[in-house]
């Protein structure tokens, strides 16, 4: 069996080199995974799981839990690689070749199998996306009603306000690659040393037993039960479905309830309890292994016929000036532990942004904020409502911000935000981009609007201590302003500020002032502001 660690250890070194020429992502899986398991083999895959698993709580050796979490990350690729005969996942022949590769995987012939994956597909370059196939051919409002009658109402929701996905090529690259963003060189919001040794320090208690989890097995074990089929994987392709029916036999429900464990308190082959994190003054490098996403980019509005028509003539894709909107798709495992560490703290985290008049996290929260500031105005007509926009805004939010905020209020999530924010982490665009993340929080994340909410409570405390005649209200990224012209108007310009100190920015054209009264809004503090804020 060393001989076959020494194999993951050349993989993991051959990762690590990063040579443009021969590109190797371990994480990265060149092909597409079946999206449930053959029929009948849940109790094979479980074994391999389990085999995984044992690596993974070697404490005595850190070198072989990050191995162990290599091959975790690799097994997709081994186990899912396309069938040699062409046919599909769900017949008899491929249960047999899927139980063939499960008795090699657990016998330590790892290297067999990753010689057995067939050559990554040919790249297309500068092409506008295939046409659209299968369910993907249906017209958008036909697909809603389908969602609509099988009961899935939420991505019936999606399918009518999605824009759909932008072609693939450099075109679509350059624009992701323009919403990636560096740290500020003077970030208001960094850490002083002492703030960043306490950060950087930061332990768990020793994991002895299960009560030493973050996550109780109640709760793991319904987000398993109920996890969603049909979701888009990340890099390595492991699928929800795949964890789900895993966890139907007893050793796949050990093995997978294990290292979602072991995720969430950021020992899933980062023994932090063993002085071996990847923290940076760690002596184990970060390999990059977990962090990475898949970056989709979805279109923001849809393509203008005219400007269309006009970019095929100049050879361009269609849809070549819509701006995209990057959404990372981070391993199944990630929304997993993401989704259980959020349950586990909701109550807490509710009652802390609520404090604040952060209605995210809160149920209704939306409605809420609708409601309340409705009922606010109609009690005061002749005050100003501004409402914010937030350009980029998940990107671009400080992650000492973030890292602040999460020591002091939610410290047991700090292990599992290191193993996905510490450092810059890879974002892949297809198979031969790759792009950093390096600010802010990915949208995708599972803790993505939480972390980028808590890092905005900074603000939103600034604004209601200078300006406590307005009732200031935020939904997410959306802040809402209601106030006498001159104190509202005051307060919109403080807001304004404040992103732009931190490196963020308000998109004015999507801001507005309104108000019941014309004479509010003729009010000499009210037309100062950027006159690119709409005004009704």
């Amino acid at each position: 069996m060393n001989s076959s660690w020494d194999f993951i250890a050349s993989l993991v070194a051959r990762h690590e080199e990063d040579d443009e020429i021969d590109a190797f992502h371990l994480d990265l899986n060149p092909h597409p995974t079946p999206q449930r398991l053959p029929k009948g083999t849940s109790e094979n895959y479980g074994r391999c799981l389990s085999l995984i698993h044992s690596a993974l709580l070697t404490h005595a050796n850190p070198e072989r839990q990050a191995l162990g979490l290599a091959l975790y990350v690799l097994h997709p690729r081994l186990l899912f690689a396309p069938l040699p005969t062409g046919t599909g996942w769900y017949n008899n022949s491929a249960a047999r070749v899927f139980r063939d590769r499960c008795q090699l995987f657990v016998a330590g012939r790892w290297q067999a199998l990753f010689n057995a994956v067939p050559e990554a597909p040919a790249i297309i370059n500068d092409n506008p996306a295939p046409a659209p196939t299968g369910q993907d051919a249906i017209p958008q409002f036909d697909l809603g009603l389908r969602n609509i009658r099988a009961g899935r109402l939420s991505a019936a929701y999606r399918t009518l306000i999605s824009n759909g996905a932008a072609s693939y090529g450099t075109d679509t690259l350059d624009k992701l690659d323009a919403l990636t963003f560096i740290p500020m060189a003077d970030d208001p919001s960094a850490l002083s040393e002492a703030e960043r040794t306490a950060f950087n320090a930061f332990r768990l208690g020793d994991l002895c037993d299960e009560e030493d989890y973050l996550i109780t097995q109640d709760t793991l074990a319904k987000l398993i039960e109920t996890l969603p089929s049909g979701i888009s994987p990340g890099p390595t392709g492991l699928r929800n479905e795949h964890l789900k029916e895993a966890a139907c036999t007893g050793l796949g429900a050990q093995a997978v309830e294990g290292i979602i464990q072991l995720l969430a308190r950021g020992e899933l082959g980062a023994p932090t309890n063993c002085g071996a994190d990847y923290s940076t003054d760690s002596p184990l490098e970060n390999p990059h292994l977990l962090d990475g996403s898949r970056l989709p980019a979805l279109k923001k509005k849809p393509a203008n016929a005219k400007l269309a028509a006009a970019d095929a003539a100049a050879g361009r894709a269609s849809d070549a000036h819509v701006p995209v909107r990057p959404l990372g798709m981070g391993g199944a495992e990630r929304r997993l532990a993401g989704r259980a560490l959020l349950t586990e703290s909701k109550h807490s985290i509710v009652k802390l942004f609520l404090k604040h008049n952060q209605f995210a996290m809160a149920p209704d929260g939306a409605t809420s904020v609708t409601r309340a500031i409705s009922l606010a105005h109609s009690l005061h007509p002749n005050h100003v409502l501004w409402t914010n926009d937030s350009a980029s805004a998940f990107q671009k939010k400080s992650r000492p911000a973030i890292e602040r905020r999460l020591l002091r209020h939610f410290p047991r999530m700090v292990p599992f935000y290191k193993v996905y924010y510490n450092d810059p982490s890879n974002l892949y665009y297809g198979l031969e981009y790759k792009l950093s993340s390096s600010t802010g929080a990915i949208q995708g994340c599972p803790l993505g609007s939480f972390l980028y909410c808590l890092a905005d409570l900074d603000i939103l405390e600034i604004l209601q201590a200078e300006f406590p005649d307005c009732l200031i209200m935020a939904y997410a990224d959306d802040i809402y302003i209601l106030g006498p012209p001159a104190s509202a108007a005051a307060a919109f310009a403080c807001l304004k500020v404040l992103k732009e100190n931190r490196g963020e920015a308000c998109n004015v054209e999507k801001c507005k002032a309104f108000s019941f009264v014309a004479a509010s809004l003729a009010h000499p503090a009210v037309q100062a502001v950027d006159p690119a804020v709409k005004r009704h």
